[in-house]
């Protein structure tokens, strides 16, 4: 388990580092909200490549459906601004000749920090010798009722994000609140839609048994 969890942290730390690198030279830290989503996809199919198993290979899709969806609707939303997000923005004027080291500790690795622990139970997935290496995967309940349940949070976030995209093309809503759509129902329904994603990837981890 100690080495699987040193080489995704490296594996992590230098994917980051390269973000920021890019970010510093396009003066653009919202690189790191696209990172965050594909930097889950990149540890989903590390362990692929480390570990022999069904179980791995299901989850990796799952979060390289999650991961890549959501990397591809922030950059597009970032296109559409075609200027760094506000709050990164501000940050970089208040920072000041800090700016390259603090958007490094505060920014980056921070996220990379939170990437690594989110990731757990990939981690526990791809470890636990209990991984179903001969049991046909589909043969587990948990499964089943993981998928389900990301695929309903997974459904439930794009709608909720396609919804308020179309909303913020219309003229004159600049400053308003959407509250249409799934957004009559919740302040934040994607983030809910990302709860339930990940507790089905839990969920469908179940197999593995614990790492203890």
């Amino acid at each position: 388990m100690s080495i699987l969890l040193l080489e995704t942290a490296a594996l992590i730390l230098c994917y980051m580092l390269l973000w920021w690198v890019i970010a510093m030279v396009v003066k653009d830290n919202g690189l790191a909200d696209v990172a965050w989503g594909l930097g889950f996809v990149l540890i989903a199919w590390w362990e692929v490549f480390r570990v022999a198993s069904d179980l791995v290979f299901v989850l990796a899709i799952l979060v390289s459906c999650w991961g890549l969806r959501l990397s591809a609707y922030i950059a597009l939303r970032n296109r559409r601004k075609g200027k760094e997000d506000w709050r990164y923005a501000a940050w970089r004027e208040q920072w000041g000749k800090q700016a390259w080291w603090r958007s490094l500790a505060q920014v980056f690795l921070l996220q990379g920090l939170l990437l690594w622990l989110i990731s757990a139970p990939l981690l526990v997935a791809a470890w636990c010798p209990a991984c179903p290496l001969e049991t046909a995967w589909w043969t587990f309940p948990a499964v089943w009722i993981g998928f389900l349940l990301w695929l309903w949070g997974w459904i439930w976030e794009s709608v909720a994000d396609w919804q308020l995209y179309r909303f913020k093309l219309r003229s004159g809503v600049q400053g308003r609140i959407y509250t249409g759509g799934l957004w009559k129902y919740s302040r934040h329904p994607n983030y809910f839609g990302e709860l339930l994603c990940w507790w089905g990837i839990w969920i469908c981890s179940l197999p593995a048994g614990g790492w203890w």
